[in-house]
């Protein structure tokens, strides 16, 4: 889903639908506020943080973009809490990163917040070149899940059904 969001000041404000969306995720209506390797600012819910964190330990820190990710997360990432009036802190920082003045979308996705320019979103989605559509439906056929299925399966099911007789 994607929401329109608005600065004031340092603080940005949250339509009711998206902290509905979130609560069970949600304790004590804090969150994880961080950077992403695009220029964009990831929210996740403290519970799905610490999910993050145990992953990140397990990646080889013997690889440069692994250990580049790595910094990019935890380097950037702060503690926040939604305010009485449903809003979240951002540092000036992190939204010097992202490139976000004073408006911004936000990109609920079930576990986490993406916040970025909208100009940015834009390019983003006029620069999904065919080709690269090809190439990450090749990753995500080749990510596998415990039970066997793909990422693929889980965002296309009638691929599964395809593959199944092929």
């Amino acid at each position: 889903m994607l929401y329109p969001l608005s600065f004031d000041g340092e603080h940005l404000s949250f339509p009711l639908a998206l902290v509905r969306g979130f609560e069970p995720l949600i304790q004590d209506h804090a969150f994880v506020v961080t950077g992403s390797i695009d220029p964009a600012i990831s929210i996740y819910p403290v519970i799905e943080w610490d999910y993050i964190c145990s992953e990140l330990e397990r990646l080889p820190t013997t690889n440069t973009q692994v250990r580049r990710l790595q910094r990019v997360l935890i380097g950037h990432a702060v503690h926040a809490t939604l305010d009485s009036d449903q809003r979240l802190e951002i540092p000036r920082t992190l939204k010097r990163h992202a490139g976000i003045r004073k408006r911004a979308v936000a990109l609920a996705f079930p576990n986490k917040l993406e916040l970025l320019n909208p100009d940015t979103l834009q390019r983003f989605m006029r620069a999904f070149e065919p080709s690269e559509r090809r190439e990450l439906i090749g990753v995500l056929r080749d990510t596998f899940d415990q039970d066997g299925s793909t990422a693929m399966d889980a965002l296309y099911p009638s691929a599964a059904v395809v593959r199944s007789f092929e």
